[in-house]
């Protein structure tokens, strides 16, 4: 797309909210409804992937802004549907299926997953039971209420990130971890790829599954960057 502005600005209109504007007209999601945010911290991270725009606006260099178009056009209507799904998800948590005992790879499994749980436990009241089955195992309906409960007060833009960092990782639990910033980007990066890395050591590196890691980090390491300056 070609850049059809030439200047950028973050502006607060009477109701105290604050918008982006385009030369004269306020940035609106691609269904048509204009932006708006509690924070102007996160106005301004927005703002700021379209000051950096060149003569073609590059979508993918605009993470921050496909965060906050998921946001308000896809689960800001449907919030039902994305928590269920992430209840469902908490039976198949990544966390919670384990290599078998002996194995070089559980041991680096028990060292690297199981503090989350511990601090799941502690922080929620809300045990959850890692198994080397491979069949899922339904974890305890009290224990997922409690998450639900949690992922449920968030915002949009906080249960869309609770979202996306599930489905980069395959952990709601990790999610909730970097979102009550017990586990920044990095963290949540190399406990999630665990397996992946630990098999890239062992057999060697994929070039196709190196490229898949960088997105992966870079889309964790946006994630971060939404968390920090939004209002949860």
């Amino acid at each position: 797309m070609k850049k059809f502005f030439s200047k950028v600005e973050v502006k607060k209109n009477k109701a105290g909210f604050y918008s982006i504007v385009l030369d004269d007209n306020e940035l609106s999601t691609p269904s048509k409804k204009v932006m708006q945010f509690d924070s102007e911290e996160l106005a301004r991270l927005v703002a700021s992937e379209w000051e950096v725009q060149g003569e073609k606006i590059n979508p993918y260099e605009m993470p921050i802004t496909r965060f906050v178009n998921t946001a308000i056009d896809r689960v800001a209507n449907a919030r039902y549907v994305y928590i269920s799904e992430l209840n469902e998800y908490l039976d198949t948590d990544l966390l919670l299926y384990r290599a078998k005992e002996g194995m070089e790879l559980r041991d680096k499994q028990d060292r690297e997953w199981q503090p989350v749980l511990d601090w799941v436990k502690q922080e929620f009241e809300a045990e959850f039971f890692p198994t080397d089955d491979l069949v899922p195992m339904d974890q305890e309906d009290a224990s997922k209420a409690k998450i639900i409960k949690y992922i449920s007060s968030l915002s949009d833009f906080g249960l869309t990130t609770a979202y996306l960092i599930s489905a980069n990782t395959g952990s709601v639990l990790l999610s909730v971890a970097m979102l009550k910033g017990k586990l920044n980007a990095e963290q949540v990066y190399d406990i999630s790829l665990l397996d992946e890395l630990w098999q890239a050591e062992l057999w060697g590196k994929d070039e196709e599954a190196e490229e898949k890691r960088v997105k992966i980090r870079a889309e964790l390491n946006a994630l971060e960057n939404f968390i920090d300056s939004m209002d949860t």
